[in-house]
Order: structure tokens, then sequence, then C-alpha cells
């Protein structure tokens, strides 16, 4: 399943032109398995990326030697081979198959490993390859070429390869990560304009082969053609880390949020961090955009994301100009406080009836009605797919929507017209969820919920500002969602708000805080506006581009006696003053009775005060925080966070104190 899957990037570097040192493996005593075949992969430790492999088909005798391009100087190395021992053709786990690991840290020049047969074997985890055969590419050499390796299933990359310069007509590139239960795409493109960015053909020349569930090693011949296909090629975003010696041997969990959607746009893990300085990457951004990285070690080892000291936490912003970025990074603690969430994935089977049909799926808290997520896949295209929805909470219960345009018209309608189911479950405490549904025909009237869209345009007034939209029934003044942006990323961005429910009318009201005080204040003190539309049967896309046609639109503060009731949401709101001397008050919302925590932490995650743990009533509470600590000092002046929990709502906030 999908559950733990390890989705650290194996970006396959080519050894077509290798430099640098050699590496040798001098292998002993392999009397047993002469005659066997013999298989060798060498991983870099830094960016775990697969160097090279080779397979020796037939083991010559006792003692022999391997040698492989590939590796840098100062370079340190997993070399995993095995010996295929029952003769089937594919790795099976010892002691089926007799495989080992071994280890070459800081490599000096040409260097050689020396191997002597013995039992200590090592599970490997070995993943297959896909060799690819490339013919008459004539019309691409000396192009600069990029390949990946794609699950079909879920649309995760598994690994990807690239050559600056093709090299000749004919030549072979490697993927590594298929395993035998799956199917993939291998999708790949020749920079034909050569601006080394991907473009939709004819621009570039790109490609789509498909490789369904092959048994080990599998070969796939490739010969030049005009078939191209816009494969929506996904960038890189890397993060270098330094100095992670504390967490050697802990897991690592990062994710990538794009600042101009809010939205994420894919997360990785490794199992275990191979030592003080590596690289990890993510893959699914633009070629130009700006992104914060949010990313912890596991420092307590239990699986999940927990509050700092527990582990170890941290967020950097960086941008993408003109394809692949990265970011370095140096181990401090200067932890933040991150709202990491879970993913589910939905897992949808026997999906032949709705080949090619639209889908759409969202995820929606029980207790609160508040949708956490939603996903659309524009045509399904197999019989087996998996929707991946992040925004999932540790035990809390959920009811999943979701549909096939059966009839093609673009937006839904009640079953039988269109084919539609609920599932409900509850997330458990482990992490990321698998949710499994087979085709059927209990349909369920979900009574669909569009999307609300707000693009806005020439912002530049308000870089950097906090900003706000709240999304209202316009008839029953009842707030329906609402999302903040901690500091306006660029002059163009997207927010987005899902509930609406077609033939009804919205007021879109946002703001900037202009001022920098932290709360709402009426124009022309923050500069505030109001969008009024009616629902379509159809997710609703609203243009604004920035004005001075400004609207006091009265935002709710979260304190009782407000005028727009907040229905089914938990809201934490900025602290006021911020930066704030002696004292700041907080505020927040509760739509319903909950047992309240509210706790002050600072800058190393250290918790500095509790000043709420009790029941509390629904409705607007506001409390204040004057500055000392659980032992009535005073703290120092400083950055600080304040974490809201209730129930099943958490939320965490930045304030500073100055003196």
């Amino acid at each position: 399943m999908y559950k733990k899957i390890l989705l650290l990037l194996l970006i396959a570097l080519s050894p077509l032109f290798a430099q640098g040192p050699v590496l040798t493996l001098s292998f002993q005593g392999m009397t047993p398995h002469v005659g066997q075949t013999l298989n060798v992969r060498i991983v870099d430790k830094y960016d775990s990326r697969e160097v090279t492999r080779q397979t020796l088909q037939e083991i010559p005798g006792s003692e022999f030697m391997m040698t492989f391009n590939g590796i840098k100087q100062g370079g340190s190395y997993t070399i995993d081979f095995y010996s295929d021992h029952n003769g089937n053709g594919r790795y099976d786990d010892p002691p089926s198959d007799h495989a080992w690991r071994v280890a070459v840290d800081a490599v000096q020049g040409d260097t050689t490993v020396t191997f002597s047969h013995n039992t200590n074997f090592t599970p490997l985890n070995w993943p297959h390859a896909v060799h690819l055969d490339f013919q008459s590419m004539n019309p691409h050499v000396g192009q600069q070429l990029e390949v990946r390796l794609v699950d079909k299933k879920t649309m995760l990359e598994i690994s990807r390869d690239s050559l600056t310069a093709i090299p000749s007509a004919a030549f072979e590139m490697i993927l590594p990560g298929i395993q035998s239960d799956k199917s993939y795409f291998i999708d790949f493109y020749s920079d034909h304009n050569g601006n080394k960015l991907y473009d939709a053909p004819p621009a570039d020349h790109a490609w789509r082969l498909e490789l369904e569930k092959p048994a080990s090693d599998t070969t796939l011949v490739f010969s030049h053609n005009t078939s191209f296909v816009d494969i929506q090629w996904p960038y890189l975003l890397s993060l270098q880390l330094s100095g992670m010696t504390p967490h050697v041997g802990k897991g690592f969990h990062i994710r990538a949020i794009d600042l101009l959607s809010r939205k994420e746009i894919g997360r990785t893990e490794i199992a275990a961090i191979p030592q003080s300085d590596f690289e990890i990457s993510v893959s699914g951004s633009q070629a130009s955009g700006k992104y914060r990285l949010e990313f912890f070690a596991d420092h307590n080892s239990n699986g999940l994301y927990d509050n700092p000291p527990s582990d170890h936490t941290w967020s950097l912003d960086l941008e993408a100009v003109a394809g692949n970025a990265a970011a370095a990074f140096q181990h401090n603690i200067n932890f933040a406080l991150l709202d990491w969430n879970y993913r589910l994935f939905l897992e949808l089977r026997d999906m032949t009836p709705h080949l090619n049909k639209l889908l759409e799926a969202r995820v929606v808290d029980k207790a609160t009605g508040i949708e956490v997520g939603r996903k659309r896949l524009g045509a399904i295209y197999d019989n087996e797919i998996t929707l991946i929805i992040p925004g999932i909470q540790l035990d809390t219960d959920y009811d999943v929507d979701f549909y096939a345009d059966h009839n093609g018209n673009g937006r839904y309608d009640a079953p039988p017209t269109d084919h539609a189911w609920r599932e409900t479950y509850n997330a458990g405490d482990d992490g990321d969820n698998d949710l499994s549904f087979s085709h059927n025909t209990n349909f369920v009237d979900i009574s669909w919920r569009y999307n609300f869209m707000l693009n806005l345009t020439n912002m530049v007034p308000h870089l950097g500002q906090y900003f706000e939209v709240r999304l209202i029934d316009a008839a029953a003044q009842q707030e329906v969602g609402r999302i903040a942006v901690d500091a306006i990323p660029a002059a163009d961005f997207t927010v987005s708000i899902g509930g609406l429910e077609p033939g009804k009318e919205y007021n879109a009201d946002f703001f900037s805080d202009h001022n920098g005080n932290g709360a709402y204040d009426a124009p022309p003190v923050d500069h505030a506006w109001r969008e009024i539309f009616t629902a379509a049967n159809s997710d609703t896309i609203i243009d604004f581009t920035h004005n001075t046609n400004f609207v006091d639109i009265d935002l709710s503060t979260g304190i009782s006696g407000e005028a727009v009731s907040v229905v089914g949401e938990f809201r934490l709101f900025d602290s006021y003053p911020n930066p704030f001397n002696p004292s700041t008050t907080i505020s927040f919302n509760l739509p319903q009775a909950a047992f309240v925590e509210l706790t002050i932490y600072n800058i190393q995650g250290q918790k500095v005060r509790t000043l709420v743990q009790q029941q509390l009533t629904s409705g607007g509470h506001r409390f204040l925080w004057d500055g000392l600590n659980e032992n009535g000092q005073k703290v120092s002046s400083g950055v600080y966070h304040y974490r809201l929990a209730a129930g099943v709502f958490h939320d965490v906030k930045q304030m500073t104190l100055i003196k």
C-alpha cells in the first residue's frame, strides 16, 4: 500500500560521460555463487540518488572484480548487491537470495572495496529498473533530455534522470524504482527549442510510455516519432542540509507549499537520515514560483509530527526562477511550529465505467462541516487510480464525498445522472491514511459543494502584509469559510475556499492589514473589498485587480457581538497588539463547547505558559498574556508562538515581545 511509501526521489545520474575516481569492487570467496547472476547498485549517501548499476550474468569464479564510474571525489556511498541464489531472475529477500550492503566514505581517488563472502545478509528492498533503449534520436543529438518514472496509480514520481546533451542517435538510460505489482508512466522530453526548460509540444518534443506490472528489470525500446504528448513536466525543489549530526538515523519529512496558491504541491520522506550533510527533493514545482518548505526530523522516533522540542521542526521560503530550485539549510534550534497534516490516499478500483470522465473528491470534517481538502481529476485514465488529498488531522472523523461526471456535462448532478458516493472514516493516530473503494451502484446524493477561487493581481502596495478572505452566505449572513495569508507573497496570487451551493448569493470579503497592527480596521486604515456573486453549477472564479474602491466589510474579530456568525468554524486570531509590551490579548472563536488548551512556547519550542486548560462554551473568547512564565517571572524579549487546541482543532500563530 501507499501509507508509508518512501517517496525520496532517486535521481539517477547518467554514467555516460563519467569522470572522477573509479570504484573497484573486489570479490573474494564467492564459490557458493559461481554461475549465478550478480546485481550491484551504488547509491550516493548525500542525495540518495542511484549513481550506477551493473549486472554480471554469471559469476565467473571465486574471485573477480567489477569497476564503476560516476564516483565523486570526497563522496560517500552505499553499495548494494545480491546473488540470484534461487535463480528466478529477480530479487528476493534473504535467504532466498544472498544480499549484502557495504559502504565507502569520503572517496579519495581511485578506490578498491574488498568483499569476502559471508552470511551476514541484508534485506535490500531492491528496486528493479527500467532500461530505456533510445533509437533514431538524430533530430535531437546535442539537446538536453529529461526522463522520469511515475507510479501510474498515484502519479507520484519514483525517479528521474537527465542528459545535458544527447550523445548519439542510439543510447540507453536507466530509471530505478519499479516493483512487480505496479504499473508506470515514463515521461521524457528533448529540449528542442534549447531554452533549458520544458515547453509543451511542438516547442519541445515530449512523449509518454507505459509499463504494466513488470516482473523484474525491463527494457523498453523507443524509436523517435512525432506522436508527442504534453507531459506537463514538474520541476524539483531541493533542500541541501548540513550539520544534521544530531538526527543521523532519524526519520525526516518534508513538504512543499505553493505560496501563490496556498496549495501543497508534494511531500516526501526518508526512513533514516544517512549522514550529517544530505539533500532531499520534492517534485511538483513550476518553472517559476514562490514556495515554502516545511520539514522536521522525527526526533522522538514515533513516525509522526510533534511540536518541538519533541521533534525538531523548521520552515524556509525559496523562489524558483528557471526550473529546478534549491535552498541551503544549516542545523539550528530556531524551531518553527508547523501546522503539519497528513494525507488521505483514496484508492479507487474497478472504475472502468467512468474512463475519461471528470472525477472530483473532497474531504469534510464531520464535527465542524469544514472542508479540509479536495482533488479534481480532469479524466479518469485507468481502472485503478489513487487520489492523494492532504489536510488530514489525527483522530478525526471525516466524510469523503466523490463523484464521476457520468453524463459528461462538466458538473455534479444527483444520481443516477452522475455516480456519487460518500465514505466515512476515522483518521486514527498513525499518520497517512488509506481508504479503499471498489465501484458499486450504492449511490448517494452528496449535494456537491463547489470551489470559490479569488485571483488577485497588482497587489504590490500590500506585499508582505497580512491578508484574509472570508466567504459569507449573503442571505443567512453566515460564514462559509475563511483563509488567511500570513504575508502576501507576490503581486499576483490566488486563494480558494470550498463550500459553494449553486444558486446562492455570496459575499467574498477580504482585506489587507495595511497598518500592520494585526487586526482589521475600516478603510482607509486597512484596505478592504467585497465581491458579490451568485454561485453557479460549477466552480466560481473571480479575477480581482487592486483598486481603491474600498468597502468597510465589518470583519468579525471572533469576539461575541460580531455581526456575522461563524458557522461550524474554529478560529484563532492574531494577538493584539503585536509586537507588544508588556501584554497582548489572544482571541479565538468556538462554534461549539470544547475542552481548550491555549499554550505559549518560545522559539526553541519550550513551553513558557499555559493560559487556558479548561472546558469553554461556544462563542468568542479572549485572554490576556502579561509576558510572564509559569513561575510568574518576566520572559525575555523575542518571538513566541501561541497554540490553541480545542477538540480536533489546533492552530498556531506567532507574536513578538519587545522591551
